[in-house]
């Protein structure tokens, strides 16, 4: 932890539900969510889920994210990309993060 920056702690797969992270992001003005973890089909998957319903541009950093299998992680990236969000890898990472598809405020 850094001092002075929002920490926010999930009691649930989904980042958003029952936290203050939307209300930290808003604040922020943050329009733009990255999302990595583990594991993909769990808590990486919810918390996209609830920066999408909640009207945030999604982006999931696919190599920084992991499931149990090579084959399951492939199926959920290939179901919900370009829907529910948009794929990158951490080397392409800065070109999302460039305007038109990015606000200048992004969380991770």
């Amino acid at each position: 932890e850094l001092e002075g920056e929002p920490t926010v702690f999930k009691p649930t797969f989904d980042g958003f539900l029952n936290t203050d992270l939307d209300e930290v992001l808003r604040k922020n003005e943050v329009e733009h969510v990255v999302v990595c973890g583990c594991i993909t089909s769990a808590c990486v998957m919810m918390t996209t889920y609830g920066a999408f319903a909640r009207g945030y541009r999604v982006t999931l950093v696919e190599d920084a994210c992991a499931d149990r299998s090579a084959d399951r992680q492939a199926a959920l990236l290939s179901l919900y990309s370009d829907y529910v969000f948009r794929v990158a890898s951490s080397q392409d990472l800065d070109k999302v993060l460039l305007p038109p598809y990015c606000s200048s405020q992004v969380a991770s």
